[in-house]
This record gives C-alpha cells, sequence and structure tokens, in this order.
C-alpha cells in the first residue's frame, strides 16, 4: 500500500496572472473540459479568484522528484459548503491510480474538516466504476442523481448532498 506524507503535497497560495494559465497541468485541463465544456472558464477565473482570496484552494500531490504532478484536488471551502470540486490523476500514473485517488480524498478530508465533503461523479466519467466503489468504501452517501445538470443527456451523481 503506498502511503504519501505531507511533504508529497504542494499547495499554491497566491496565483497570479502569468502562472493563471500554466498551473495547472495542460492533460488535466483538457480532460475536465472533455467531461465539462464549460469548464475552462471556471477554473480560470472562478477557482483562482477563489484560491487567491482563500475560499478554494488547489492541492497537487508530487512525485519524489517534486517535479512531476501525479493528481490534483480542488476542493471549496465555504462556510455552508464543503466540496470535493475536482480529482484529476496523471495518466503516467494509471499504476498507482486507486492510491492517488484515495490520498487526494484523505487530503480534502483533512482540510475541509468534515468526513463526508459533497462530491459529484459525471456518469461520462471514464473512471466512473472505480470513483463510485471508492466514494462507497469511504462511506460517502449517493444522495442524488441530476439529468442534464452540466450537460445534456449526461447524469451528474452526488454523494454526501444534493446541487441545487
Amino acid at each position: 500500500e503506498m502511503s504519501y506524507n505531507i511533504a508529497s503535497f504542494a499547495e499554491p497560495l497566491k496565483i497570479t496572472e502569468k502562472q493563471k494559465e500554466t498551473i495547472l497541468p495542460k492533460e488535466m485541463v483538457n480532460s475536465l473540459v472533455s467531461l465539462y465544456p464549460k469548464s475552462r472558464k471556471w477554473l480560470f477565473d472562478k477557482v483562482i479568484t477563489d484560491v487567491n482570496s482563500r475560499k478554494r484552494k488547489i492541492i497537487f500531490l508530487m512525485d519524489d522528484t517534486e517535479t512531476i504532478k501525479k493528481g490534483c484536488l480542488i476542493i471549496k471551502d465555504y462556510p455552508d459548503e464543503k466540496k470535493i470540486c475536482t480529482i484529476w490523476v496523471n495518466s503516467k500514473f494509471k499504476d498507482e491510480y486507486e492510491d492517488i485517488i484515495r490520498a487526494l480524498i484523505d487530503r480534502a478530508i483533512v482540510n475541509l474538516k468534515v468526513d463526508m465533503p459533497l462530491v459529484t461523479l459525471s456518469s461520462k466519467c471514464k473512471y466512473f466504476e472505480i470513483y463510485d466503489k471508492i466514494f462507497k468504501d469511504y462511506g460517502f452517501l449517493l444522495l442524488d442523481v441530476k439529468d442534464d445538470y452540466y450537460i445534456k443527456g449526461i447524469k451528474e451523481y452526488c454523494y454526501n448532498g444534493v446541487l441545487e
């Protein structure tokens, strides 16, 4: 079993206009845009702004050399909403896929100070079964399924809460 210590994680606290375009791995941005067409604007406007005002965090899981981003977590820490917005795993680390997901969820739980953060999963996600299994291992509860919430014809599965 893989375990990652706190030093394995990197968290930018301030993101400048210049860093905005390069801070997130291109593969991550592209895979998010393929799942959620409007996510590019959300990532570069909403997320970055919220990171700078401490309402969201972007947390990277780094490799041993601390140069390669193995995975990324984006969490929303609003007083009324504790949410895992994004979990991404670098495709070069397929053999560690589940370990990386679990490490990122553990980090989210620590940062959000809740055991059951809101998290949603698109039916279009290539690894739907893996995520669903891991969420169930954590005791996350599937509380709602929304049709057409982000994209027509796609279901969004909501764990530990509902999308308004």
